[in-house]
This record gives C-alpha cells, structure tokens and sequence, in this order.
C-alpha cells in the first residue's frame, strides 16, 4: 500500500517540480493586477495590506471590472442563461422531449441558484483566476450530505494537471491542507479510514487555529493529495503487501484517489466518469505547455510596471513644483531654516540682498507634469485595451442622432469585436460546468428515472446553448434586419405585388421575435402554428365558396324572377287578345 502510494505521490511531485517557475510569472500578474491572490509564492499574513507597495489601483481596477464583466455577460442575473438541447431541432422541437428539456434546464437553474451550493461564490473566484493567469480550478460535485451539489475553486497553486494525447485534460494532482475538524466530518460521511494521530487532532486542537497573526501551521493541518487520473493507468501503479502488480478493475473512465500524505494512507480509491474538474484554458500554445496564458495580463503588464513608476515619478514632481527645496546663502542664516507655518527664519543683519535672495525656492519648469499626466492617460488606455474594456461598450459615437442605419453598423462592429472575445469562454468555461453538472445530477437521480425519458432522446447528448447580452445582441440585430426587409418589401409590392412570394415570412418573423425579447412561450409550436394557420386557411377558403355560391343563387334567383315576370306578361297579353294563345 505505501509503495503504491509513494509511486502516486511521486508522478504528482514532478508534475509540480516541473510547474514551479510558471508560479513566478503568476505571482507577478497577481501583486500588479489582483494583489489578494497575490500567494503563489509567498505566505502572507492575515492582516497584511494587499496593495500598500502600490502608487496607483488602476491595473486593478481594470482587472476586476473585466472579471465582474465576465459573470454579468456569460452568467446574468434574472436571464435563462443556458438551455439544455440535442443536437437535432426535431427532437428539441418533440413535445414531450422539449417538455423533459426544460424540466432540466429548471432542475439545474434551482441548483446554481441554491445558496447551499455556492455556485456563484465559485464562479466569481474562478473568473478572477482566469482573467489573471488564463485559467481556472473549479470542482463540482455533490456535497458532503450529498442531498445537493457543492462548487468549489481551489489555488491555482495547488494543482497540476497533465493532457493526453488529444490535448484534453485527463489527470490532476491537488494539494490539500485541510483541518482535522473537516477531514473528520468528510470521512464520517465517505467512511475514510483515518489514522488515530489525526481523530486525536480533531479533538485537541479540530480548528488548525492560526497564531501570530499567520495562517494555521501546515503542523495544524493534515496534508493530503486528491488525485484523478484515468482507470487504465491506475492499474500500473503500485504493489500489493507480496510485490505483485496491484490491479484496479473499473468500467469507468477514470479514478479518484485521495492519499492522507503524512501517513502514507490511501483515504479513498472511487471510480468515476468525468475527470471531476473544470479547467477552462484561454490561450494556449500548442506542444508547448498544458497551461493557458492570459492575454490581458501578458499585454498589460509591461504598461502596468510603467504606469507605476510613472504615478511616483510624478509625484515627486509636483511635490517638488508645490513645496520645492529651498537655496539658501549658508553663512547668512542664523540657528537654521524653519519653513513650517509661523516659523522665522533668523538672517544676519549685515547681509547685502542686493546679491541675492538669502533664502529662495528653487525654481522647476511645470510643462513636465502635465506631460507626464497625459502620458499616464495614454497608458491607461492601453491598459483598458488590454483587459478589453473597449469591447464591452458600444463603440462610441459623437452624440449626434442616429439613424437606423448607424445603429445597425454599431451593433455590428459591437458583435464583431465581442464575439471573438466571449464565444470560446461560452465552450470552455459555461460548457463544461453546465456538462459535469448534468452529468452528477442525471446519475443521482436528480431528473426522475431513466425510464422517464422520453424515447425521441435516449441515448442522445444533451449540450448546451447560451444565451447572453452578445447574443441578444445579435438577435436585435436580426430584428432590425426584419424592420429593413418588411420596409422595403412594403415599397417593392406597390410595383409588384407578386413580389410578397420572394420572402419566407414565416421564417423571417420566427428569427426576428426573439430579438424583441419576447418569452419563447408567446410563440406556439411551428408545426401548431402551421395547423391553426391551415384551419383558417380552409376556413377562409369555406367563407370564399359560399360567397360565390351566394352570388350565384342570387343570380339564379333573379333570373328566375325575370323568368317568372315574363310569363305573367305574357299570361296577361293573352288574356288582353293582344297575343295569341
């Protein structure tokens, strides 16, 4: 059992020996840009000030509006951000399946939701993290009553990770200091075996209380090591108690081992069908390294170092230009200079100030200052670009009215330059915790039995579609496409009317409705609409044929009255011996 524990903790150890100077280029984008994550190097104290070696909290300013950015657009408030579907729009749009699909997408919005799960706390430290290094931990699983689920984002500091050959994630190494109090608590719930020295802890000293102001102690704390690598390289670990190679038997994709590291003990050997983390990556470099880059951080960090040094030297400069140093004739002044207010400065009586001022300030040029501060506006600019704050806005306009036409051409440059941004975040980021989600709640029962599910989806993947203000966006524009065409379809018809059949209205109104921000449930079923649509086609038809056939009748009558008017004329002009009979 040891031997299969050292081997483990040794392939985690290189991942970290190997990840080590990246931890130096993190902490630096942590003490310019988010100075309270400012510890992959270094411990800090609990009542240390985060920012105090700082001049200026605009980098940092900047970074958080980009993370709060992130949240509001790819998570909103009071938005049905995300939509479970398949791939096939007949089987989205089947009555029963779609019924089933939203019953989902309700069950997973009351979990996000549920403070219990702490879903939104996690988010918002994850997006921190990927904003300043490019990446994130966020582990989603059911909690230790496991009555609900529980999201949790843990230091980048702590955890490596290593790719397969597709380049996708598929084993973790985590390092986890935990109290003994906590640890007991899981392993009552999990049926850990956990060593004496550690229940003994967790009676004598259960919180790992902190001293002198520093963090717990790592003595106060049991250090652990969760690990999730894939079944099949499981089995090639380790040896039993007689030397021989230990086997793991399991159907599922991966393995989840956590080791208690001070005593060499495995806590728990679990089977699993997702690796069990989110690690969403913005910018990678392919073969080069499994760990993303932050573009914003990389471009603005040369700009923030700058803009630092800028803040003291301009200062300096204006303490200078306000209180400047003082020129003084040494041998004139008498028992120093006072310069405080009130103060006297005593001057020989028998200097001559015809040759000079005895005392005078020193005299500093103030064009430097202001250059100084239009330089800092320029680099503040930069670093907006940086963190791409220019792309969350509309593009700007000089304030004069609109025509439809400039606010359609704004709206898309705003989608062009926003897209390329948020679109791959929607995948890596909102995909993946909205999949591993659906996954621990669909194998725990969470959306009713399997036998539930109507036939149309069984053993078809459920995805994910986001909806978020830069796709709302685009649905407007889809709008105010519709309003060109419906204006322009209007002028053609008065030159031909016969031109109404070039445009499939139906399909056109169906794409714009959205962008009026109508609820889906305003809108029937298509193939609803198409029925009803049908009946009153026929019903007009109806309406049509015994319109004509009114007419008709009417016709017949009247000819049947002339018909009838003539033989009595004629009945009469017999009678009268005018005709003959």
């Amino acid at each position: 059992m040891k031997a299969r524990v050292q081997e483990l903790i040794q392939c985690g150890d290189k991942l970290f020996s190997e990840r080590f100077p990246l931890l130096t280029l993190w902490q630096t984008f942590a003490e310019n840009f988010y100075p309270i994550r400012a510890d992959f190097t270094r411990s800090r104290y609990i009542s240390e000030e985060f920012a105090s070696y700082l001049m200026t909290g605009r980098p940092v300013l900047a970074h958080r509006e980009l993370t709060n950015a992130l949240s509001s657009i790819l998570r909103p408030r009071g938005m049905q951000w995300f939509k479970p579907a398949t791939d096939n729009e007949d089987v989205n749009n089947d009555p029963n399946s779609a019924k089933w699909l939203d019953n989902v997408g309700l069950t997973m919005r009351r979990v996000f939701a549920d403070r219990r799960s702490q879903f939104y706390r996690a988010t918002k430290e994850g997006d921190a993290d990927y904003v300043l290094t490019g990446q994130c931990v966020i582990e989603p699983r059911l909690n230790a009553q496991r009555n609900g689920m529980l999201y949790r984002t843990w230091h980048l500091r702590d955890a490596v990770w290593a790719e397969n050959s597709d380049g996708e994630i598929d084993t973790v190494h985590r390092k986890w200091m935990i109290s003994p109090r906590q640890l007991c608590q899981i392993a009552r719930g999990a049926g850990w075996p956990l060593h004496q020295d550690i229940e003994r802890a967790a009676r004598d000293n259960p919180y790992g209380t902190a001293t002198n102001g520093q963090p717990s102690s790592a003595s106060s704390r049991v250090k652990c090591r969760a690990i999730v690598i894939p079944a099949d390289e499981y089995d090639s670990y380790g040896k039993d108690d007689s030397g021989n190679a230990r086997k793991y038997n399991s159907k599922l994709p991966f393995v989840s081992v956590v080791i208690d590291e001070d005593h060499q003990t495995i806590l728990e050997e679990t089977p699993q069908r997702k690796l069990g983390y989110v690690i969403p990556r913005w910018v990678t470099i392919g073969g080069w390294s499994q760990y993303a880059y932050s573009p914003t951080a990389v471009v603005a960090l040369p700009e923030g170092r700058m803009l630092q040094q800028m803040t003291l030297m301009l200062l300096e400069i204006g303490a200078k230009i306000l209180d400047p140093p003082m020129k003084a004739v040494g041998d004139a002044i008498a028992g120093g200079i006072n310069l405080y207010a009130g103060a006297i400065t005593w001057v020989d009586p028998d200097y001559d100030e015809r040759t000079g001022a005895v005392l005078e300030p020193m005299q500093f040029k103030p064009e430097g200052l202001q250059w100084g501060l239009d330089r800092e506006e320029k680099i503040h600019q930069l670093i907006n670009e940086a963190f791409y704050l220019n792309v969350l806005n509309l593009p700007q306009y000089e304030g004069k009215e609109m025509t439809a036409y400039e606010v359609s051409e704004r709206m898309k440059e705003y989608i062009r330059r926003a897209t390329p941004l948020f679109e791959p975040m929607d995948t890596e980021y909102n995909g993946k915790l909205c999949d591993d989600t659906f996954d621990t709640l669909f194998y725990n029962g969470a959306f009713g039995s399997p036998l539930d599910i109507p036939e149309p989806l069984r053993g078809r993947e459920i995805e994910f579609k986001f909806q978020n203000p830069l796709v709302q966006a685009e649905e407007e524009q889809r709008l105010k496409s519709f309003q060109q065409l419906s204006q322009m379809l209007g002028m053609a018809m008065q030159l031909d009317p016969s031109l109404a059949a070039d445009v499939d209205i139906d399909t056109a109104f169906r794409d714009a409705v959205p962008g009026t921000g109508a609820p889906a449930k305003w809108m029937r079923d298509k193939d609803d609409a198409d029925q009803v649509k049908q009946q009153q086609r026929q019903a007009q038809q109806a309406d049509q044929m015994a319109a004509r056939l009114g007419a008709a009748g009417e016709q017949v009558s009247r000819v049947a009255t002339a018909a009838e008017n003539v033989g009595k004329a004629s009945t009469a002009l017999q009678d009268a011996g005018l005709v003959g009979g």
